[in-house]
């Protein structure tokens, strides 16, 4: 019953969603970044930050991959028959390793600038680390552990957020939590839209304060697999848009928007991504709901701070949302002909009954 750990990865090269994300760790700056006017303000809380990645990189140095590559394979033979068991010894070693780390975490989250901050921390891994990590991610089960471990990694994160006082011992621990989630969420982007209804509804996830988390999780995911990151912008980020009004301030709309503009523009194959992932695992990207949404927001009978935003990457949203089914393409492109033609016509009928 023993596995290995050469042995697993070797079988996992195959995975598309695996090869994706080391393709995405070897080039973190990858990114055009279409809105920069969000900054840090406030130079003494950048400089701390500054400070505490810095010190992030140099332990993220001092590891080497051989003891960790030793350590998991050893994992996988004792514990072969408790997965969540594997999962928590890695973010222990991490935590070990990582124990001269201590992150302001409200800070981070709430004032370090979106394209910085989803680069923090796989771009500060040394590779062949990252590499033996995420094989030994690979190898666990994926339905019965890894979604779980994405709530089980965010909530401890949360934990007394927004306070910024937190125990010593616990604040190192978060930053390893904090390592291996991005890790997870690179390497197996389905484990976060799996737990998206339990992002919408907890309350543990409701909050303007917590909203930059919950898009660095995302962003992590978009890195892995474009498709997942739209999928998961359009279920729980769009709705905050069009229907709360607790997150109307420009800061939050500033941040969702940001986030789609980056899935839109990080990868020049974004479009042909998009529309060939249009249907994802059997459920549309944009459904009909979440693209009525985006045709108010776009055309609005009064022109908001951020419509000229909306207006600008409604185009591309609008073909992945009336993308022609692939299995039956006369059928698809019928359908999307007369939808079109009926909400040109009138566009409260797209609303429904």
């Amino acid at each position: 019953m023993k596995m290995k750990m050469k042995a697993k990865a070797a079988k996992n090269k195959s995975n598309p969603k695996a090869k994706e994300a080391e393709t995405s760790y070897t080039n973190p700056s990858n990114v055009d970044v279409v809105r920069e006017d969000f900054l840090v303000e406030d130079k003494s809380n950048a400089e701390e930050i500054e400070k505490a990645i810095l010190s992030l990189s140099e332990a993220a140095k001092k590891m080497d991959p051989s003891p960790l590559a030793a350590y998991l394979d050893q994992v996988l033979d004792d514990d072969w028959y408790i997965p969540a068991k594997q999962m928590l010894k890695l973010i222990h070693y991490y935590g070990i390793q990582l124990s001269q780390v201590s992150f302001q975490w409200v800070k981070m989250f709430q004032d370090y600038p979106l394209s910085k901050l989803i680069h923090v921390p796989l771009s500060l891994i040394p590779k062949p680390v990252y590499e033996k990590t995420v094989d030994f991610i690979n190898v666990l089960p994926f339905e019965t552990i890894l979604p779980g471990v994405v709530l089980w990694a965010s909530d401890f994160i949360l934990t007394e957020w927004p306070r910024v006082v937190v125990k010593v011992e616990q604040d190192k621990s978060k930053v390893a939590a904090f390592v291996v989630l991005a890790m997870v969420l690179r390497t197996r982007p389905d484990a976060l839209t799996l737990v998206l209804p339990e992002l919408r509804e907890s309350p543990t996830y409701q909050g303007q304060d917590k909203l930059p988390v919950i898009i660095w999780m995302m962003a992590q995911a978009s890195q892995g697999d474009l498709c997942a990151g739209l999928y998961s912008w359009v279920r729980n980020l769009l709705p905050l848009v069009a229907n709360n009004k607790d997150y109307s301030s420009s800061q939050s709309t500033h941040l969702i928007l940001q986030f789609v503009e980056m899935i839109l523009s990080s990868n020049p194959e974004a479009r042909t991504v998009l529309l060939n992932g249009a249907v994802r695992h059997g459920e549309w990207l944009i459904p009909p709901c979440s693209f009525e949404m985006l045709v108010r927001l776009t055309f609005p009978a009064r022109v908001e701070e951020a419509t000229e935003r909306f207006q600008a990457i409604y185009p591309l949203l609008k073909e992945v949302a009336l993308a022609p089914d692939t299995r039956n393409p006369a059928l698809a492109n019928e359908a999307t002909a007369i939808a079109i033609s009926v909400l040109t016509r009138n566009v409260d009928c797209f609303i429904g009954s």
